[in-house]
């Protein structure tokens, strides 16, 4: 439980200095995925929806640490 609330807080965090950077998606991403947090500490950690949002936002900090010059 420790190691997935540390990952957990590594993505948002991740995610938020990168939408204070770079703005567009993933800001809308960022704010997604936090709601989406929000409601899986109430539900459990059993919700495939917010993993499908997780994984996708494994892929934008990947898209973004790649250098990307394209916006997604």
């Amino acid at each position: 439980m420790l190691v997935q609330m540390f990952l957990i807080g590594l993505i948002l965090k991740t995610l938020h200095s990168i939408q204070n950077h770079k703005k567009a998606i993933f800001s809308a991403f960022y704010g997604i995925l936090l709601a989406q947090t929000i409601i899986w500490i109430e539900t459990g950690p059993t919700d495939v929806v917010v993993w499908l949002f997780y994984l996708i936002g494994i892929f934008l900090i990947i898209h973004f640490l790649r250098g990307a010059d394209n916006e997604i």
